[in-house]
């Protein structure tokens, strides 16, 4: 039974967790998100807009004239001012109303600047198109849902560049923002679930890129290009049907990609490159997968795989790293490393396996690509790997990428944990048996 909810819960994120976050991604995208600002532009200076119920909300817009009644194809539209006080400029609490903070200046004057908003408790707000500098965070929010921070530029802070603070968020959006010389992390929240972080350029970061952390249920890490942090690109912590695809990630620290307890999450064509430490590192990974990412120029491992269980690492290319290509530590078991390229890693071996029952088979070892006398596009000896597991792969590919056709048949290979695709054999018999005792019972 209980392998039973957890193939359910595969599915049902597959099927429906991802395909919601892109709609939700869609549907927030309606907005117009512009990056070329004209910065000579004309802004109106403005004193502190402290907002605390959707009434206050009413009587300011009205007083104020702002655009919009709050409703969802209406929102109140706040633009076009300059802010420069020490407080927080913008605080807006406790309300349900939809708003937009759009096209607004946020500068930091004075030795006790604090940070460039407070948003708490909120839903249906957006924070779009703004420039903020010389903050301590430049955006600091909690407690929000239905939330879109898109488009904004975040540079010079010495906090967080976008903070989601105490009570973080959730399904929400942050999206096309630039954030550049920060003192602390690009993008940074406390507790995420059902949000997507997608197509932002973080750079001059003086810790992690991105770091979601305590619990990150139904998060999608995807299209970043960070690049020049003081600490891992992105991090994330208790990541359950959650993806990190498509992020270009250079010159970080430690790690490229720190995953720590990932379980039915999705790690994909990622490039990550001069890492001073590990390419990705995993910590406790349970039925996941990390495929087709590019890693290269690393002073430690291309991937550190501290511990778990059940976890494909497969058609990735590893290149040109200090330790090992692949180093599955004494904490993995039953890992499948398959299809991947190693090219001009480590000293004396290229893949270590301290682990428990790891299947280690058909990757290339450039170091180990020959003799190949029958041809069948498997070097004719195994490659005896470095660790305690004393573990070879028996059939260390000939050809970098080429894997020989009758072992592409999904009978017999497939990239997915063997302990999955039993579940899903299971779930087979289950309705087969389901189905007949209906039609016996009619």
């Amino acid at each position: 039974m209980k392998n039973f909810k957890k193939l359910t819960l595969v599915f049902l994120a597959l099927m429906f967790v991802f395909p919601a976050l892109v709609q939700f991604g869609a549907v927030n995208s309606t907005v117009n998100i512009e990056l070329t600002k004209n910065y000579t532009e004309s802004y109106v200076h403005h004193d502190q807009i402290w907002i605390q119920s959707n009434e206050e909300f009413s009587i300011q817009a009205a007083a104020e004239s702002w655009a919009g009644d709050g409703s969802e194809g209406n929102p109140y539209v706040i633009t076009g001012y300059l802010f420069d006080c020490e407080t927080q400029p913008l605080r807006i609490w406790d309300t349900t109303v939809h708003w937009i903070f759009t096209e607004n200046v946020i500068d930091g004057v004075g030795s006790n600047v604090v940070c460039g908003t407070w948003i708490e408790n909120v839903t249906h707000g957006s924070i779009i198109n703004n420039e903020i500098l010389n903050r301590h965070a430049g955006l600091a929010i909690s407690a929000v849902e239905d939330f879109n921070v898109s488009g904004n530029y975040v540079h010079d802070c010495w906090g967080n560049g976008i903070e989601f603070f105490t009570a973080g968020m959730k399904s929400t959006i942050v999206q096309n923002n630039i954030v550049e010389n920060i003192g602390a992390a690009g993008i940074y929240s406390t507790t995420s679930s059902d949000c997507v972080v997608k197509d932002n350029t973080l750079t001059n970061i003086d810790n992690i890129g991105i770091a979601l952390m305590g619990q990150t249920p139904n998060c999608n890490v995807t299209g970043n290009t960070i690049s020049n942090t003081e600490g891992a690109g992105i991090m994330m912590a208790n990541t359950d049907t959650g993806f990190v695809t498509g992020n270009i990630i250079t010159h970080a620290v430690y790690q490229g990609i720190c995953m720590n307890t990932p379980s039915y999450c999705v790690i994909s064509g990622n490039t990550i490159g001069d890492v001073d430490g590990d390419g990705i590192r995993e910590i406790d990974a349970e039925f996941s997968d990390f495929s087709e990412n590019i890693i290269q120029n690393c002073t430690d491992n291309g991937f550190l795989l501290t511990s778990g269980t059940n976890t494909s690492v497969h058609s990735n290319s590893i290149t040109n790293v200090t330790g090992f290509a692949v180093n599955l530590e004494s904490g993995s078991s039953y890992f499948s490393v398959k299809y991947n390229t190693f090219i001009d890693n480590g000293v004396d071996c290229q893949v270590c396996d301290d682990g428990t029952s790891n299947l280690i088979s058909k990757n290339f070892y450039d170091d180990w690509s020959a003799p190949d006398d029958d041809a069948d596009g498997y070097v004719d000896s195994p490659y005896a790997l470095d660790g305690d597991a004393e573990n070879q792969d028996d059939f260390p590919l000939a050809v970098a990428g080429v894997i020989p056709t009758e072992t592409t048949s999904t009978t017999v290979e497939n990239p997915l944990p063997m302990d999955l695709l039993l579940i899903s054999g299971a779930v087979g018999a289950i309705v087969v048996v389901g189905v007949v005792l209906l039609v016996k019972r009619r």
